[in-house]
């Protein structure tokens, strides 16, 4: 499986129509959510599976539903399968960005808000990507709400936009 980059394994069946879950060990899954096909490890061989549809639960954990699965129990067989993506697809960066695992602490109330899982880095702004209550939550941290950085601490201080953190609710 040469120029392979090894991107994650089948943890089980997701559902009944042929899904599973796909734990990725890249810190940056979102790219894999653009591709058309991944490569699983079928006896020792590198087999092309055509994506249907891939979709982020939580954390690391990705939803595909690949064509031709289309049951249960063709996906219970490839539980356990490893992963793989050509390897000029998947450029891990070398670093995450150095607020990553930093405490987001409320300007209003003092409280611990939660860690940043990741931060992504979209156009003219940043965006914190929190886990609350196993809920995927973007905080912007924009200059106007961050009040203050403590390096030493790993904390940011932050005015949380109102409604932010129950939109899922």
């Amino acid at each position: 499986m040469n120029d392979l980059t090894h991107i994650g394994y089948i943890t089980k069946p997701h559902g009944y129509k042929g899904a599973v879950k796909l734990k990725c060990i890249l810190s940056d899954w979102m790219p894999l959510l653009e591709l058309d096909i991944l490569m699983l490890e079928v006896n020792g061989s590198s087999v092309p599976f055509f994506i249907e549809n891939i979709t982020h639960q939580a954390n690391d954990m990705l939803i595909v539903k690949f064509e031709d699965v289309d049951d249960e129990q063709s996906a219970k067989n490839l539980k356990s399968t490893s992963v793989f993506v050509s390897g000029d697809i998947i450029h891990e960066e070398d670093e995450a960005h150095p607020w990553t695992n930093f405490l987001i602490i409320s300007a209003e109330d003092g409280q611990t808000i939660g860690s940043i899982e990741e931060v992504i880095d979209i156009p003219n702004n940043l965006l914190a990507m929190l886990i609350i209550d196993e809920e995927e939550i973007m905080l912007p941290l924009h200059d106007e709400l961050i009040q203050t950085v403590d390096e030493t601490n790993k904390t940011i201080t932050t005015i949380i936009p109102d409604g932010l953190l129950n939109l899922n609710d």
